[in-house]
């Protein structure tokens, strides 16, 4: 059980920042699942009876449109901790996730962190604290997408990966997606964003590969969003 508090608490931050007590009990309840590339860790409409931080590899949050395309909504790596409102009520998932590559997921039973909200108030206060972290990052996606051109809004969304959701999980500098998927994503054509996406290229921002995009600025990448600015 040590040994996996030691790796949660590497892997993220803010799990790092709880009480000694509450993470130990969180980890005597945790456990490690693998989701194979392609596998669905779970689907929209299914009630999550868990939260999960991602270990080794990547998954993808999709959501379908009326027009049933898939739209990849958020790119998540190792650290990622979430979804934290699943614990409270029976809530369903709004998205497919499913695993880019071999994955190793940690899952802990949304009744053991209801169980640490009830008995800690610095875990309750750092909870509330990480939801509202996620969800100004929700807003900030609505206004970047709304207000920003073109490149802006690639280099935001390309950023916010990078530097790990705000400090929602570590870095994502070798970003596993496609130039399709990140068009589905915004809304755009996959020409448009090319056209973007070559920019940052002859830029030397990002590297350009077959299924994934290597970040090699990230600042300059924040300089062209004003990405903390948005605070």
């Amino acid at each position: 059980m040590s040994s996996i508090m030691e790796e949660m608490s590497n892997l993220n931050p803010w799990f790092a920042s709880i009480n000694e007590e509450t993470r130990s009990f969180i980890c005597e309840n945790a456990r490690l699942i693998h989701v194979g590339k392609g596998e669905a860790l779970f689907r929209s409409g299914e009630t999550i009876p868990y939260v999960a931080m991602i270990r080794t590899g990547a998954l993808w949050a999709e959501r379908a449109s009326p027009e049933g395309r898939n739209y990849v909504q958020a790119v998540m790596g190792p650290g990622f901790f979430g979804h934290f409102e699943w614990v409270f009520g029976n809530s369903k998932s709004r998205y497919d996730v499913r695993a880019v590559v071999d994955t190793e997921v940690f899952v802990i039973p949304a009744p053991v962190i209801k169980e640490a909200l009830n008995t800690s108030r610095q875990f309750t206060d750092k909870y509330m604290e990480l939801m509202a972290t996620s969800h100004s990052l929700l807003e900030e996606y609505s206004f970047v997408i709304s207000v920003y051109d073109k490149t802006q809004r690639l280099a935001w969304i390309l950023s916010m990966i990078a530097d790990g959701h705000r400090g929602l999980s570590h870095r994502i500098i070798n970003i596993p997606v496609t130039q399709l998927q990140i068009a589905e994503n915004m809304g755009l054509t996959r020409q448009t964003i090319n056209k973007s996406m070559q920019y940052l290229a002859e830029q030397g921002i990002v590297q350009i590969g077959k299924s994934n995009v290597t970040i090699l600025d990230v600042e300059r990448l924040k300089d062209i969003c004003h990405f903390d600015t948005l605070n």
